[in-house]
């Protein structure tokens, strides 16, 4: 039941979201390097739970996405990620 209403949504193409899809496996790849350490860094501040992991995911998000993107401008780099 939930797999057809989800088929019935309908998005529209955005060229950012396109851009932010195809860094999505590098994204996924990374994260979880930058995870606790926004976590921690987060905890030094007197700041409430949900506050402190909605910061950490964006954070971490942000950071994972602009490592991705780099390593896919360098030509070194993006040789090497395209044989993998």
């Amino acid at each position: 039941m939930y797999y057809i209403i989800i088929q019935k949504i309908s998005v529209k193409s955005h060229p950012w979201l396109s851009r932010i899809a195809s860094l999505t496996f590098g994204i996924y790849l990374s994260h979880f390097i930058f995870t606790f350490v926004c976590y921690d860094m987060y905890d030094i501040a007197a700041l409430p739970y949900i506050l402190r992991i909605l910061l950490a995911a964006v954070t971490t998000f942000a950071i994972s996405m602009c490592l991705t993107w780099l390593m896919s401008k360098t030509r070194t780099l993006s040789r090497i990620l395209a044989v993998l």
